[in-house]
């Protein structure tokens, strides 16, 4: 990068002077999976929800702070109850564990709920009250959807997370994780670099505190071949 870009991109220079390639795909790879699980969250589990409500809810109660807050809680929940592929099951382009890309995206989702609902609530998938048994989850997740739209009665909630939803819910629990890894796997760092400077240019004020952690944790970590 020239001078006048690390000027412009302070955080993409930072990436790309002082960490390792290998640390470079694990700041893209959080970051692409985080927006990737955002979008799968929205269309296949919140979308699904309101539509089998029907006139329960207001026909734009996908919208707005309240979508935004819907999306929030139904990935914190996904990804609590998600399956992670098993040690050796495939070959990690980026840094550290699938554990530990799972709990950097977890940490980014509750950043933006605590956000969204302007109050301290848990920072960490493991203080995140959703069970990691993907039934329980759905579960109180419904139950939570249901408080958000102010149903007046739960089991309006509880009907409607059946047929479609439930079959979107436990497909996203079982796949989702081990889907993405292998599709930035093909990719490689160059295929992620374009996109990822992209997306750390979009980084909210109040999501640039939880990058610099993130990017800090990388820089102290130990040596990586690049």
């Amino acid at each position: 990068m020239g001078l006048l870009d690390r000027i412009r991109d302070p955080y993409v220079s930072r990436i790309e002077t002082r960490l390792s390639p290998r640390q470079q795909a694990t700041v893209y790879a959080a970051l692409s999976f985080y927006g990737a699980a955002r979008e799968v969250t929205s269309k296949q589990l919140v979308k699904t929800f309101l539509t089998s409500l029907g006139g329960a809810v207001p026909t734009d109660a996908g919208q707005g702070l309240l979508g935004d807050v819907l999306v929030d809680e139904g990935l914190v929940a996904m990804l609590k109850a998600s399956r992670l592929p098993k040690p050796g099951e495939m070959v990690l382009p980026f840094v550290g564990t699938i554990e530990f890309l799972v709990a950097v995206v977890g940490m980014f989702a509750l950043v933006d709920r605590n956000h969204h609902l302007r109050w301290e609530g848990p920072q960490t998938l493991e203080g995140a009250h959703y069970s990691s048994n993907a039934d329980v989850a759905q579960t109180q997740l419904i139950v939570r959807w249901s408080e958000l739209l102010r149903l007046r009665d739960v089991e309006l909630g509880r009907r409607a997370a059946l047929g479609t939803f439930l079959v979107n819910w436990r497909s996203s629990c079982d796949t989702l994780v081990g889907g993405f890894v292998i599709g930035i796997s093909r990719r490689g760092l160059d295929g992620m670099r374009t996109k990822g400077r992209e997306l750390v240019r979009a980084l909210l004020p109040h999501q640039r505190p939880l990058f610099d952690y993130f990017i800090r944790t990388l820089e102290n970590g130990p040596a990586t071949a690049g």
